[in-house]
């Protein structure tokens, strides 16, 4: 069984050393998915004309459904990653010398990042902008049944929508920076707890001492 974990253990760390490199690629596919549904969203805020009265449900919603997208995302792609890792270790015989997990708390990592609000306010800042000067405003109809009103509201839409749309640099870069970041810190702890378990095999009582 130890020369067994043995081998797993060494083909774990090398798992380790290529996700050093690997690491800004799978940030990125998490970065290009979490875009994608945000450009859906924004699309659907502003499909049927806007209203800047709702400007702050609409950045609150949109931040809010961008960082739940982000955790769903990360939970396949990043915890999924080492959950299997773990499973493998275990299916090897590792929970036979006390091995209790990695203890890698990629919940707490992931609730440590700025991403929400961040993006709470590049959206906001992005839909301020999209705006009506204060010339624009003095202009806008009050007539809810006029063409006027309907032409103030699409072209509201199309603003906003170029606004959020535009943000799509800053958005993919802090999802990004953070993920990458983040798998880094979890691949460190987890090739630590490799060394750990390594040892632990050394000194128990069935190591036969073949590598």
């Amino acid at each position: 069984m130890n020369t067994q974990l043995h081998s797993l253990i060494e083909r774990q760390r090398q798992r380790m050393r290529e996700l050093c490199e690997d690491a800004p690629d799978l940030a990125n596919i998490i970065a290009d998915e979490i875009w994608d549904k945000f450009e859906i969203d924004v699309e659907e805020v502003t499909a049927d004309g806007y209203m800047f009265d709702i400007a702050t449900s609409t950045q609150m919603s949109l931040s809010s459904t961008l960082s739940l997208n982000y955790d769903k995302a990360f939970e396949r792609h990043v915890v999924g990653f080492f959950d299997r890792q773990e499973k493998e270790l275990r299916d090897a015989g590792a929970s036979e010398i006390c091995f209790d997990g990695a203890r890698i708390d990629l919940s707490g990592l992931r609730k440590g990042l700025k991403l929400r609000s961040r993006a709470e306010e590049m959206i906001g800042d992005a839909i301020e902008r999209a705006k009506p000067g204060l010339i624009g405003m003095l202009f806008l109809s009050q007539d809810p049944c006029s063409d006027a009103w309907e032409r103030e509201h699409s072209e509201n839409a199309r603003r906003v929508r170029t606004k959020l749309l535009g943000l799509r640099g800053k958005i993919f870069e802090s999802i990004r920076g953070e993920t990458t970041t983040t798998i880094q810190t979890a691949r460190l702890a987890y090739a630590d707890m490799l060394d750990s378990l390594s040892l632990r095999i050394a000194m128990s009582p069935n190591h036969s001492g073949t590598a």
